[in-house]
C-alpha cells in the first residue's frame, strides 16, 4: 500500500509539471483534481491501517487490575476499542471504494471530479464489473461486501455494533467479567465469604483475559487478511496504471518537478555592481536634482538594462522610478530616460502601482533613499496573471503609436527609429508574457525574452524582424511600420482578449471549483 501511495504522490507532482499554467494560478484542473483524488485516498487507507494497528496495541495494554476507568471495567474498554476497530474497517471499506473509483473515472473530462456517494459506493462493483475484471481487482472487492467472507464478517460485526447492539457485550466471557466484578463492588462484596470473593476475582480475570487475548486474536487475523487484499488490489493497479516503482523514473520525476518550481522563481539580477562606470557617472549626473525636489525624494530606483549590464547604446533607455512623499507623475519623452514619479502612499499599496512595485522588486536596483520590503507572495507567479499585470493596455499603446506614425508627416529615420523601438519594446514584452502564459518562466532581459519567444511560440519570422529593431539598430519605413504593426494585431487582440477571459475566470471567488481541462 505504501509503495501504491508513493507512486500516486509521484503521478501528481508529474501532474503538475504537465500543467504548470494552472499552478502559477493556483488552480485545478479536472485531471489534476482526479490524480490528487487518488493520492489522498490512497494515503487515508495507509492512515487508516496504522489506525487499526495502532487500536489492537491500546486493547493490548488494557489490563484487568488497571480498575475502573470513570465508569468503565476493563471489558468494557475491550468493547470500546473493538467498536472502534470495527468503525475503522468501515472507514477502511469506504476509502478503498473512492480509491477505485477515482482510479477508473474518466481522463479528461469537462466537469469537476465528484466523490462518490453512499449509493455510488454500494453499485461500483456491479455497474463497472467489465472493466474492474480488465484491471484484475473485480475478485479482490468482493470480499468487501457485507457477505460470508472474513472482511465482510467484520462490516457485519461493524454494523451491528454501531446501529444495534455489540455482539461482545452478549458474549458469555464478558458477561462472566463483568458479573464478577460487579459481585466485588461495595455493597455486594460484603455478602461474600472470602473463596466467594477469590472465585469472583480469579473469574473476573481469567475471564477478561481470554475476552482480550480472542478480541485481539480476530483483530490480529482481520489485519492479516486486510492486508493480503490490499496488497493485492495495489499490485494490480500499480501494473494496470503503470505507477512508477523503480528509482530511475521517481528521481526523472522530482528532479522535473523541481525544475518546473524553479522555474517559477523570480530573481532580481540587477546590481549596482553590473553597471558600467561610464553609465554610472550619466546616472549620478542625472541624480544631481534641485533642492526644492530633494526634499520630497523617499527612494531613487533604477530599473531596466542598466543594472543588469545589458545596456545597448541605441536600443536602451535609462529607466527610473522615483518615490516621493507625495506626487504620482510619469515623464516619457524622446530622450533615452523614463522616470516615474510615484507618491509614497500609493506605490506602498496602491493597486495602480502594483506594476511599479513588481519592477522594482524583480528588476530594480535603489541608489538611494528608503528600501522598500516587498515578497513575492506580493505578486503573481510568472503566468497569464503577471502577464497582464505587466502588458495591462497594449493594445491601446500599441494602436496609439500606429496612429502616431501614421500622422506624420515626411518623418526621418531618427524619428522612425524612435517609433519603431518602442513599437519593438511594448511587443517583445506582450509576445514573452503570452510565452510565460503557457509555460509559466520569468526574466526581465530583452535577449532573454526574445530566445524564449522564439522557443515556445510559433511567430519565428516575426520575432526576426523585432530582433533587426532591438538588436541591429533597425528602421521600419512609416508604410511597413503600419503593415507591422497591423500584422502583429492580427493575433494580438485575439490573445489578449482571451487572456482578459481567462484572468475574470480565475479571479471568481469560487475557491472549490476545479477549472475546466
Amino acid at each position: 500500500m505504501d509503495q501504491l501511495h508513493r507512486g500516486l504522490i509521484l503521478l501528481a507532482l508529474k501532474q503538475t509539471v504537465a500543467e504548470p499554467e494552472y499552478y502559477a494560478i493556483n488552480r485545478v484542473t479536472f485531471t489534476s483534481s482526479v490524480v490528487d483524488m487518488r493520492n489522498n485516498y490512497a494515503g487515508e487507507i495507509v492512515r487508516v491501517l496504522d489506525e487499526l494497528k495502532l487500536t489492537t496495541e491500546l486493547l493490548g495494554a488494557v489490563e484487568s487490575q488497571s480498575g475502573v476507568v470513570g465508569r468503565r471495567q476493563p471489558e468494557e474498554i475491550v468493547n470500546y476499542y473493538n467498536g472502534v476497530f470495527l468503525d475503522l474497517v468501515h472507514q477502511l471499506k469506504d476509502k478503498v471504494f473512492q480509491l477505485i473509483g477515482s482510479m477508473i473515472a474518466e481522463i479528461p473530462r469537462t466537469a469537476r471530479y465528484q466523490e462518490l456517494s453512499s449509493k455510488q459506493i454500494g453499485k461500483l462493483i456491479a455497474q463497472n464489473q467489465g472493466l474492474l475484471s480488465e484491471i484484475g481487482v473485480y475478485d479482490l472487492l468482493t470480499p468487501w461486501q457485507e457477505d460470508a467472507s472474513s472482511v465482510g464478517v467484520v462490516l457485519a460485526r461493524r454494523t451491528q455494533h454501531h446501529h444495534k447492539r455489540s455482539r461482545l457485550e452478549l458474549n458469555e466471557l464478558f458477561q462472566k467479567a463483568k458479573t464478577a466484578r460487579i459481585l466485588l463492588q461495595p455493597g455486594s462484596a460484603e455478602q461474600l465469604s472470602e473463596y466467594g470473593k477469590q472465585w469472583a476475582a480469579k473469574t473476573a480475570e481469567e475471564s477478561f483475559n481470554q475476552l482480550k487475548t480472542d478480541t485481539l486474536a480476530k483483530q490480529k487475523q482481520s489485519i492479516e487478511v486486510i492486508e493480503a487484499n490490499l496488497n493485492a488490489l495495489c499490485e494490480k493497479l500499480i501494473g494496470h496504471y503503470k505507477v512508477p516503482t523503480d528509482a530511475e523514473t521517481k528521481l526523472q520525476i522530482v528532479a522535473d518537478y523541481w525544475l518546473m518550481l524553479t522555474s517559477l522563481e523570480i530573481k532580481n539580477e540587477a546590481a549596482k555592481e553590473k553597471i558600467t562606470p561610464e553609465l554610472l557617472a550619466m546616472v549620478d549626473k542625472m541624480l544631481k536634482t534641485p533642492e526644492l525636489l530633494r526634499e520630497q525624494l523617499v527612494s531613487v530606483y533604477l530599473v531596466g538594462s542598466v543594472g543588469r549590464g545589458e545596456f545597448l547604446p541605441g536600443s536602451s533607455d535609462i529607466n527610473f522610478i522615483i518615490v516621493t512623499k507625495r506626487h504620482s507623475i510619469a515623464f516619457d519623452t524622446a530622450l533615452p530616460v523614463t522616470t516615474t514619479f510615484v507618491g509614497e502612499d500609493e506605490f506602498a499599496s496602491s493597486d495602480k502601482y502594483q506594476k511599479e512595485r513588481f519592477i522594482c522588486w524583480s528588476d530594480g536596483v535603489l541608489l538611494s533613499g528608503k528600501e522598500f520590503k516587498f515578497r513575492a507572495s506580493d505578486f503573481p507567479k510568472p503566468g497569464t496573471l503577471l502577464c497582464l499585470l505587466l502588458n495591462r493596455g497594449v493594445i491601446e499603446r500599441i494602436e496609439k503609436l500606429k496612429s502616431d506614425v501614421v500622422g506624420l508627416k515626411h518623418p526621418g529615420d531618427a524619428t522612425l527609429r524612435i517609433y519603431c523601438l518602442k513599437a519593438a519594446k511594448i511587443m517583445m514584452d506582450y509576445l514573452f508574457g503570452v510565452a510565460m502564459s503557457n509555460k509559466p518562466y520569468y526574466t526581465a532581459s530583452r535577449r532573454k525574452k526574445l530566445d524564449y519567444i522564439k522557443e515556445n511560440l510559433n511567430s519565428s519570422g516575426f520575432v526576426d524582424v523585432l530582433e533587426k529593431i532591438y538588436l541591429g539598430k533597425g528602421i521600419l519605413s512609416q508604410k511597413d511600420f503600419a503593415e507591422f504593426i497591423d500584422a502583429f494585431m492580427a493575433n494580438a487582440r485575439s490573445s489578449y482578449a482571451h487572456l482578459l477571459k481567462l484572468e475574470a475566470e480565475f479571479t471568481k471567488p469560487e475557491p472549490n471549483k476545479a477549472s475546466e481541462a
